[in-house]
Parts: structure tokens; sequence; C-alpha cells
């Protein structure tokens, strides 16, 4: 992930925030993990390793 990755999961960070809902990463490669974390931006949002533990979060369901 480069400069205009980064760039878009901001903006939408940011927009999801000012709206009251979330946004969650779906990743587990070091290619997609190394950049938000480097940056700072892991902060922004939720990191999942897969859907099957995103989803559920996400849902408000009880690991969520």
């Amino acid at each position: 992930m480069g400069a205009a990755g980064l760039a878009v999961l901001h903006t939408v960070s940011r927009a999801t925030l000012a709206e009251g809902t979330g946004l969650c990463l779906v990743a587990h490669t070091r290619p997609v993990l190394l950049p938000p974390t480097t940056t700072g931006m892991h902060t922004l949002f939720d990191i999942y390793p897969d859907l099957a533990h995103a989803l559920p979060r996400l849902a408000g369901g009880p690991d969520g």
C-alpha cells in the first residue's frame, strides 16, 4: 500500500467518524499492514485478519 492508499484510508476514516460509523481494515499480510502501522494510522481504525473476525464486531455482536 502506497501513499495513495493511505490517503484514501485517512479520508474515509475521517468521513466515517464524522457520520458516527466506523471503518475497519481486513488484512493479514505484511505489505498491507506495514504502512498503516509505521505511519500510526492503525490507530484510526480496527484491523482484522479476516472477515470472520470483522463482521461480528461490525454488526455489534457478542464480540463487538
